[in-house]
């Protein structure tokens, strides 16, 4: 049972929008009921075997919490390859996510949250499913994300007319810890492991890791992480040091909040 002390420690910690102090792993925390905030994405790869590579995904969302512990968003997504020269630029559809707070991790101990989003576009369909749980004592934060992506797309089949469906997986698993440092900024690090399956086969498993920034004012908030590929532990090739044919050398994410 919470006491009353914890309760109101837990409502002056919810008052505020639930900004990101990491980008690639998420924390339980949510808006309350009526708050809105727009956000944009800004995720670049860089480096791959045997070509110039750079490609720039780019997410504009609004989120709203729309009740007690529960928040839903909107994204439209864009993305801008550029290979040995040659660059294409597309949109990438619409998404949707809803987001369900189960526990606090200050008024229970240990947050967790469940976290469902959908992509739909011309030729792709995305699923993604996350279950999320953080812990918060003074300064520190730390979280733990296992996520499960699934994706459908129709490609041109190379031997018969019309198109096939080409079905992946992707299983991730995410760590994060920081710590505010005052002045509204805080420093934290990341790890991530990704493991995609296509067809039914184990391409690779990827590790990745690097620190994030979060700097913050009453109305405005950024977070910024830059995460090097450092190792490939398996899949088809386990030999290669690194996986370089589908994932890139490093990545960075930027993400910019204004809430209203």
């Amino acid at each position: 049972m919470r006491t009353p002390a914890l309760v109101c420690l837990a409502c002056v910690v919810a008052l505020p929008a639930a900004e990101r102090q990491f980008t690639y792993t998420h924390t339980s925390a949510v808006l309350a009921p009526g708050q809105k905030e727009v956000e944009i994405w800004t995720t670049e790869q860089g480096g791959r075997e045997g070509r110039s590579f750079r490609r720039v995904d780019t997410r504009f969302e609004l989120e709203i919490g729309v009740a007690p512990e529960t928040q839903v968003a909107v994204y439209m997504n864009h993305r801008r390859t550029s290979v040995n020269g040659v660059s294409t630029s597309a949109f990438e559809g619409l998404s949707l996510e809803y987001k369900r707070r189960l526990s606090d991790p200050v008024a229970d101990g240990l947050g967790s949250a469940l976290y469902l989003e959908g992509t739909v576009n011309a030729s792709e369909t995305e699923l993604e499913a996350k279950a999320i749980v953080d812990w918060q004592r003074g300064a520190w934060t730390a979280a733990a994300n296992a996520t499960v992506e699934f994706e459908w797309t129709e490609e041109p089949n190379a031997n018969a007319t019309g198109a096939r469906t080409v079905e992946e997986q992707e299983v991730k698993l995410s760590l994060a810890a920081g710590r505010a440092l005052g002045d509204g900024w805080s420093l934290g690090f990341e790890i991530e492991n990704r493991n995609p399956i296509v067809n039914g086969t184990w391409e690779s498993s990827t590790l990745w890791a690097g620190p994030a920034v979060h700097l913050s004012n009453p109305h405005l908030w950024g977070t910024l992480t830059v995460m090097p590929q450092i190792t490939n532990l398996g899949g088809k090739a386990p030999e290669q040091q690194r996986e370089l044919n589908d994932h890139s050398r490093i990545e960075a994410r930027l993400i910019l909040g204004m809430h209203f």
